[in-house]
């Protein structure tokens, strides 16, 4: 099934890459159609008269303080409203700031609703310009904790990068290291986590080397994530002093800068280049150097035709490689190992995972439940059940703090809801399909 959407949202940044998400990822379920975001004037809008088929749409997305004139839609079109505070119980405002498959399947729901259903959309703070400027962070201690802190500087605004701020203090992302916005500042939680130079000079020899390339996979992990959140990859800082990771798990906590360009880089050249200047510093902290000829076509000046960094690339492109096919690895999986009961799919990994007890119990604490969500903390240690019972299969919240949804609407924790066959079920922030035997 094919749905037609439109789109009004005057944020040109976030329609941009909201668009160009669902039409890279979900093209085959989802037709999108907008209006340009430069409009002055924002009340009393008409779609028809932005060149927007509305008859043809099955549901018509509206963003923060855009006044559409009701009476110029069609009768029954479905709306649904993209907004940074939505009400938890209204399946027809979708919060703009979350992961964009989680959006990707609330916009499915709205369109499958019977009914249109209206709310008024919030207001939205005015979107800006961001400029570029060099990083300086310092450390700070602070109840117990530690951050790298980021003072913007003259002419840097805070709302410029709105979407990305959004997204990174509403979402723990895999790789990123956790973020608080104050006024004028940016801080990074740092807490128990080491740079990575500090790392190399500690752990050296075989198993040193063996632990570094498990970081470098893992910040490769996280830069092939990131679209996901609407995050740029070169925005993150990738110098070896400003990587930091937890010594013990060996994940990394990447900085996230969106007020420039400070991180890899658009291009491979200057992907790997900041890659090979990394290396040097990492080699000069442990008191080596690099031949000069080998710095020739370096970080600060252009590359030779015949590259001397061979070495350096077909590290990089097997890391990359590694890093890609271990995405793949998580959505396959063979006709033979498909469950003979009913089972869910995990949208996030493509894991598909049986429902294979009478009370199929969802949480975060291993001990305790039949399916862990690890790593996520907007998750209840026991979250919800999928519970059988002679006429089908029902899930049940179990009282959790980030609640459980049925189809974008809110499970009442005293109350069971039976499910059907494709039915999305939502744990917090995590999103799964749920499949009957011999589909």
């Amino acid at each position: 099934m094919q749905y037609k959407i439109g789109i009004l949202e005057r944020d040109n940044q976030y329609l941009e890459r909201l668009t160009r998400f669902l039409q890279t990822h979900h093209g085959d379920s989802l037709v999108v159609d907008s209006a340009d975001g430069s409009q002055s004037d924002w009340t009393d809008v008409v779609p028809e008269l932005l060149g927007m088929e509305v008859s043809e749409y099955d549901a018509l997305l509206i963003g923060d303080d855009i006044d559409v004139m009701e009476e110029s839609l069609p009768a029954g079109l479905r709306l649904a409203y993209l907004t940074a505070e939505p009400a938890e119980d209204s399946p027809c405002e979708i919060s703009k700031y979350q992961r964009l498959e989680q959006i990707y399947q609330q916009i499915i729901a709205v369109c499958e609703m019977p009914e249109a259903v209206e709310e008024e959309p919030e207001a939205q703070e005015p979107d800006g310009a961001a400029e570029e400027s060099g990083p300086v962070l310092s450390t700070e201690e602070e109840g117990g904790e530690r951050y790298r802190v980021y003072r913007l500087s003259d002419g840097e605004d805070m709302d410029a990068c709105l979407v990305e701020m959004k997204m990174l203090a509403n979402n723990r992302i895999p790789g990123l290291a956790e973020v608080r916005c104050e006024e004028g500042e940016v801080r990074y939680n740092i807490t128990g986590k080491v740079c990575l130079m500090e790392f190399a000079m500690q752990n050296q020899g075989v198993r040193g080397r063996n632990k570094l390339l498990q970081i470098l996979r893992s910040i490769l992990d996280t830069l092939l994530g990131m679209e996901e959140y609407m995050l740029l990859p070169d925005r993150v800082l990738l110098l070896p002093e400003e990587i930091y990771m937890d010594p013990a798990s060996m994940e990394t906590a990447l900085l996230y800068l969106p007020f420039r360009q400070a991180g890899i880089g658009q291009g491979i050249k200057e992907c790997l280049r900041c890659m090979v200047e990394g290396g040097r510093r990492m080699l000069a902290g442990l008191g080596e150097t690099l031949p000069a000829e080998e710095l020739q076509g370096g970080y600060d000046g252009e590359p030779e035709e015949e590259q001397p960094h061979t070495g350096q690339i077909a590290i990089f492109s097997t890391l990359q490689q590694a890093a890609e096919e271990r995405l793949a690895l998580k959505r396959r999986i063979t006709l033979s190992e498909l469950p003979s009961t009913p089972y869910l799919v995990r949208k996030k990994t493509g894991e598909r995972i049986p429902v294979n007890k009478n009370s199929f119990k969802i949480g975060k604490d291993e001990n305790s439940v039949d399916y862990c969500i690890r790593n996520n903390p907007t998750v209840s240690r026991s979250h919800a059940d999928i519970v059988k019972k002679q006429d089908g299969y029902y899930i049940v919240d179990r009282g959790s703090l980030n609640h459980t949804f049925l189809n974008g609407r809110v499970v009442d924790p005293k109350r069971a809801r039976k499910l059907k066959k494709g039915d999305l079920i939502q744990i917090a922030n995590e999103i799964f399909t749920f499949h009957l035997k011999d589909e």
